[in-house]
C-alpha cells in the first residue's frame, strides 16, 4: 500500500449566474446536468445500459448524493458539510473499500460565481492511487462534470 501524499484533483469553473442560483443547480438540479451516460455508478456496477434515471441530493449533513433506476439505488457520497450557498464537502463513495472526499466552494465573481473543487483522499486506493486519481483529473473526469454544469447554466 502506497503511503506516499497524492496531490488532489483541482478543477474550477465560471459560471454567469449568481452566487445562489448556481448553488441551487448543482445541489437541488444535479440530477438535470450530470452526464450520467458517461458518469454513474449503477452503469458500473449494472454494466452497459444500465444507467440511472435520477440523481438525487439529500440537503442536509448526513444526506446521501444517490442515483435511482427503478427500484435500484446507488449511493455515490455522504454529505459532511452544507453550507448554502458557500460550500458542499462529501465523502465519495463510488469505490467503497477507497473512500476519498471531494470540497465544491461557491464564490462570487463579477456578476457570476467561480467554483471550486477539490478532491482528494487518493491514498485510500493504495497501489492505484496514482492511476485513480488520473481518472478522476483527467479530461473525461471532474472536467468534464463540471463542463456540463456550466453548459446547463450559462446554455
Amino acid at each position: 500500500m502506497s503511503s506516499r501524499a497524492i496531490e488532489p484533483v483541482h478543477e474550477a469553473v465560471s459560471v454567469r449566474v449568481p452566487r445562489q442560483r448556481a448553488w441551487e443547480a448543482f445541489t437541488a438540479q444535479m440530477g438535470r446536468w450530470w452526464p450520467l451516460q458517461t458518469h454513474s455508478v449503477l452503469a458500473d456496477q449494472g454494466g452497459q445500459g444500465k444507467h440511472a434515471a435520477r440523481l438525487v441530493v439529500e440537503g442536509r449533513v448526513g444526506g446521501e448524493i444517490y442515483e435511482q433506476a427503478g427500484d435500484q439505488r446507488a449511493a455515490c457520497a455522504t454529505v459532511l458539510v452544507w453550507d448554502p450557498p458557500c460550500q458542499l464537502s462529501v465523502r465519495w463513495r463510488v469505490n467503497p473499500a477507497a473512500l476519498t472526499e471531494w470540497t465544491a466552494t461557491f464564490t462570487p465573481e463579477g456578476g457570476g460565481t467561480r467554483v471550486d473543487l477539490v478532491h482528494g483522499g487518493w491514498e485510500s486506493h493504495g497501489d492505484r492511487a496514482a492511476e485513480v486519481r488520473s481518472g478522476y483529473g483527467g479530461d473525461e473526469g471532474w472536467r468534464t462534470v463540471l463542463r456540463c454544469f456550466q453548459r446547463f447554466l450559462d446554455g
